[in-house]
């Protein structure tokens, strides 16, 4: 994703398709038990940040179509 959108085109684009196309208006969101991890980077490249977190995150979207239910991890 990162290689083919900008972060803010990501989530202008992100929030017009769950607005404007999937017609949602509210959503909820549950955070599952985390995950301590030792070290992270965010690319080969960068310097490792210690003593992170890994959370994984469920979105749930109200639409037109149903529910919609996302699942991620966010670190």
């Amino acid at each position: 994703m990162k290689k083919k959108f900008t972060n803010g085109h990501y989530i202008q684009d992100r929030a017009n398709v769950f607005m404007n196309h999937f017609g949602v208006d509210t959503f909820t969101y549950t955070l599952r038990k985390p995950e301590k991890l030792k070290s992270w980077k965010k690319s080969k490249e960068d310097t490792a940040i210690q003593d992170v977190y890994k959370i994984p995150v469920i979105q749930t979207f109200k639409g037109k179509y149903g529910i919609l239910t996302l699942s991620r991890i966010s670190l």
